[in-house]
């Protein structure tokens, strides 16, 4: 944010709070002294600034150009100017006699016709500029012969400084306050006893920066409440089992987090711990390990950050992870593993060669229910038809669950997996007879995991169709065989 303090110097305010001045200060002959309370505007290449012939109070205020580099001042005294902002593609506008006017490069004005001065503008981002005018808070394009609409008719007054804000919203500054026009008129009135709005400034993420006087002298940042801002993230320092995930986010004020959800789709389905990253209002870099991944595999993750206000994610991206380390030269290694586990490659000592085997991780045995209708005879035999299926807790990403009969029925079932946690019924497309002597097995099997096995039989109580679980086990990781659960 550009300023100009009392002094007359040209200075800038970083997102960080630190501040730089231009070392020449404004002229003060008649060519063109600083002005009382001087408004300042930049166009990407000059500062443009409000001049007077004198310092005397509501002197009339002409143009002045200030090269941000050099400091140097160049006066435009046939180019009158009483307020000023930056409007779209960082132009500059003047309140003008007539209304408002465009500066050019060369500190000429073209003028939007209003029939009166507009006291205080503000350009918003619908595109259009709001003024205070003689009844009330008006809006205009800024195109020569747009005509003006009334936004808040009546009395507007007590406003020393208008900005408009990333929301859609007119804010201003007074002697007791700060104010919200919404875009339909509703106006709110923020009282803030004791402090002073002298000037108002619309930054990005919904930010107000605002000058507060008079008797002090401070530059304040207003912060809404908004979810974090995520800056670019990379995936670094990528091994065979784990990588680096990097980036900045922006916490806006609020305590946030910061975790990676990732997995070899996009369903994320293995995240992070979240890590802190404080409360402050400006970029904050962060650095999360993401770990037990498999080499030469392909991982799709993103960041999510999260504070009282929401959560940002950043878009989907993946890595891939090399080959684990060859074998020593000159090692000859067996595989020597135990039952159900593989081998994961050699050693890396040289001469020998102690393999280094995985086990397969155990899934957990589903949680379900199932679907029954028993039948209105009785006949102790025949139980009623078998529906569905009523899963209670998601099934992990990339497994499948086979729902077969072995006995004393027909049909087979496959489910996918469902993603997250929560209670899903699938029902059959052909209902299953059940009878006394009929056996279901069910099989939740993922690639690389070791999976889960059980049977089922089935009678009637009260009435109903009951379950009754009479085996069950583990499968080998190529859920080809019934096998021990380590």
């Amino acid at each position: 944010m550009w300023y100009v303090d009392e002094a007359g110097k040209v200075g800038r305010l970083d997102r960080s709070g630190q501040l730089t001045e231009s070392s020449t200060g404004y002229p003060t002959n008649a060519s063109g002294a600083l002005s009382e309370g001087p408004w300042i505007g930049y166009d990407g290449i000059f500062i443009w600034v409000t001049l007077a012939a004198t310092n005397a109070h509501a002197a009339p205020t002409f143009l002045g150009r200030v090269d941000p580099t050099s400091g140097a001042v160049t006066a435009f005294p046939s180019s009158p100017c009483a307020f000023m902002t930056t409007g779209p593609g960082h132009s500059v506008w003047c309140s003008t006699p007539g209304g408002l006017s465009l500066v050019e490069p060369d500190g000429a004005l073209t003028t939007v016709a209003l029939g009166e001065q507009p006291s205080l503008f503000t350009f918003m981002p619908s595109g259009e500029f709001w003024y205070q005018g003689a009844g009330g808070v008006f809006a205009v394009s800024p195109i020569v012969g747009a005509k003006p609409r009334t936004v808040v008719s009546g009395n507007s007054g007590g406003r020393w400084a208008l900005a408009g804000g990333s929301d859609g919203a007119l804010w201003g500054g007074g002697l007791t306050g700060l104010s919200r026009t919404s875009a339909d008129g509703h106006v709110t009135d923020l009282p803030l006893a004791g402090t002073i709005f002298l000037g108002l400034a619309s930054m990005p993420f919904g930010d107000l920066w605002v000058t507060q006087g008079l008797s002090t002298s401070a530059i304040v940042r207003v912060v809404p409440d908004v979810p974090p801002v995520l800056g670019a993230a990379t995936a670094d320092a990528i091994g065979p089992s784990a990588a680096t995930a990097t980036g900045t986010i922006d916490p806006r004020g609020n305590a946030t987090s910061v975790r990676v959800e990732y997995g070899k789709t996009k369903t994320y389905d293995r995240t992070t711990a979240p890590v802190d990253v404080g409360d402050g209002v400006d970029v904050t870099p962060f650095s999360i390990t993401v770990s037990d991944l498999e080499p030469s595999s392909t991982y799709h993750y993103r960041v999510v950050g999260r504070n009282v206000a929401g959560e940002t994610s950043s878009l989907d991206a993946t890595f891939t992870t090399p080959a684990g380390p060859p074998a020593a030269p000159g090692a000859t290694c067996t595989s020597g593993c135990a039952p159900g586990a593989s081998p994961g490659g050699p050693g890396p000592v040289a001469g020998a060669c102690a393999p280094r085997c995985a086990t397969p991780r155990t899934l957990e045995e589903p949680a379900l229910g199932w679907l029954t209708r028993a039948t209105r005879r009785a006949d102790r035999r025949r139980l009623g038809r078998l529906l569905g299926v009523t899963l209670f807790k998601g099934l992990p990403a990339d497994s499948r669950l086979m729902l077969r009969c072995v006995q004393a029925c027909r049909g087979t079932l496959r489910l996918d997996a469902a993603a997250g946690n929560r209670r899903d019924t699938r029902r059959f497309r052909h209902a299953l007879t059940l009878t006394t002597a009929s056996r279901l097995e069910v099989a939740l099997t993922r690639k690389g995991w070791i999976g889960r096995w059980a049977t089922y039989s089935f009678r009637r109580s009260a009435g109903a169709v009951v379950s009754r679980q009479v085996a069950h086990g583990c499968l080998s990781a190529s859920a080809a065989k019934h096998v021990a659960c380590p």
